[in-house]
């Protein structure tokens, strides 16, 4: 970050503003949501440009959660409506330390968080081994096709499971006429990790907790209904 930036970006936080200057209040924001007013916080950031305002956008989120924490206690433990938080390139934008102990919980609250990375290599480097393990275990994982980390196909090879393949072979006797025939059992993966590495694009793996994994079709926004709004 340059001394430049660096000045704006407390000038932004420690500054005394006037009164006409917009401010943003977290516990303003969580109380329209819960009014049902539907408001939206878009948070923009690039951790790998000089200027980049990273460090803010990830308290700015941790303030967020802690508003909508605090407004599911008073609403008896949960969000009447789930407050939804798509995460897009948080490795590059929010490297929140606590976030894979949030995901155990979160959810509960009705604070629903949708993390995007680019492989679970990113989130080992992030946050090491052991909290990403605890973040993969606590999310509903959607894996689409093109990952190349043979390790973490493996691992989702694993998850998915197997099945049982019958096999049938038959012989004859050609002194006898007769014929005879065995079934041989095998048990083979539902899906290799080469499989999972060229899954069409148009298709993801969704693997959701105390779910049985299934592969879905993804709809483009271009062919939905909602076309225009997200167009505006």
């Amino acid at each position: 970050v340059t001394p430049l930036a660096t000045k704006v970006f407390q000038n932004w936080v420690t500054r005394p503003q006037s009164d006409d200057v917009p401010k943003f209040s977290p516990d303003e924001f969580i109380a329209a949501h819960d009014r049902g007013e539907c408001p939206t916080l878009y948070l923009l950031s690039d951790k790998r440009r000089a200027g980049s305002a990273s460090l803010l956008v990830i308290l700015l989120t941790v303030w967020v959660t802690e508003a909508a924490e605090y407004s599911a206690f008073r609403q008896g433990g949960r969000l009447k409506t789930p407050l939804m938080m798509p995460l897009d390139e948080i490795a590059n934008t929010v490297t929140w330390q606590g976030m894979p102990d949030a995901y155990s919980h979160f959810g509960s609250k009705g604070i629903i968080i949708a993390s995007i990375l680019q492989s679970y290599g990113q989130a080992k480097e992030i946050w090491g081994e052991n909290k990403a393990g605890v973040l993969r275990d606590n999310a509903a994982l959607m894996i689409g096709g093109g990952i190349k980390d043979s390790a973490y196909l493996k691992e989702i090879e694993t998850l998915i499971g197997e099945y049982e393949s019958r096999k049938v072979s038959r012989s004859s006797d050609s002194d006898s006429y007769k014929t005879s025939a065995s079934v041989s059992l095998d048990d083979k993966s539902i899906l290799t990790a080469a499989e999972l590495r060229d899954m069409d694009p148009h298709m993801m793996l969704v693997i959701a907790p105390k779910r049985r994994p299934v592969l879905v079709e993804t709809i483009p926004f271009w062919e939905r209904t909602f076309r225009p709004e997200i167009e505006a």
